[in-house]
């Protein structure tokens, strides 16, 4: 009596069949986690990068002098004197953050108390919109009142060339270079004005 079994040709067609579900379900399944991993990568890449700016603002009011960074994000910054503000957006597959504003520091009121409270309101707004997340990073420089009374707070100029402005936006990029330099006092009534400059190149 003759055995018959699965003839090899057969059976490797059979391997490949099972293979192949096997690797197609898989990337059905991890692909979104990849994706998501990616984006949460790109995110924690902006916080640090917008911490590290807010960083180097506050080490050039103490110390003086300036300070230069590289954005590293694939993201859009925008430094709006008008508004002594600076954002940086970022769009990604996933978030880590809620839908609304989420504050970095313990007080983000529109004012704040000398030697409690950071020099600028610091956090990020998150909007959904589809299967993605706008991120809008904000660092907007307000006011510290002292126990005096006297106001204390750090004002956001643009610098193109040799130009000084309190009214021009300026916009950066992946791998523009940002420098903050220290501008000076400026005592105007009850308050006193620590001018830095940003200029992006």
């Amino acid at each position: 009596m003759e055995k018959k079994g699965v003839s090899p040709v057969l059976s490797s067609i059979m391997i490949v069949a099972i293979l192949a579900i096997v690797i197609g379900y898989a990337l059905k399944w991890g692909m979104p986690i990849m994706q998501k991993n990616i984006a949460l990568s790109k995110l924690k890449e902006g916080e640090l990068i917008f911490t590290k700016i807010h960083d180097k603002i506050e080490g050039v009011v103490k110390v003086g002098g300036s300070e230069e960074i590289v954005l590293q994000v694939d993201g859009r910054m925008i430094v709006d004197p008008k508004n002594d503000s600076i954002t940086l957006r970022l769009v990604s597959e996933g978030t880590i953050y809620g839908t609304g504003f989420t504050c970095f520091t313990e007080n983000c009121e529109e004012e704040g108390t000398l030697g409690e409270d950071d020099f600028a309101i610091y956090g990020v707004e998150t909007h959904a919109f589809g299967n993605r997340f706008l991120h809008i990073y904000i660092l907007k420089m307000r006011n510290l009142t002292s126990k005096e009374g006297k106001k204390y707070r750090v004002d956001l100029l643009s610098v193109i060339g040799n130009e000084v402005s309190d009214e021009r936006k300026l916009f950066g990029n992946k791998g523009d270079k940002i420098v903050i330099m220290n501008l000076g006092v400026e005592e105007s009534g009850n308050v006193t004005k620590e001018k830095v400059g940003i200029m992006i190149s």
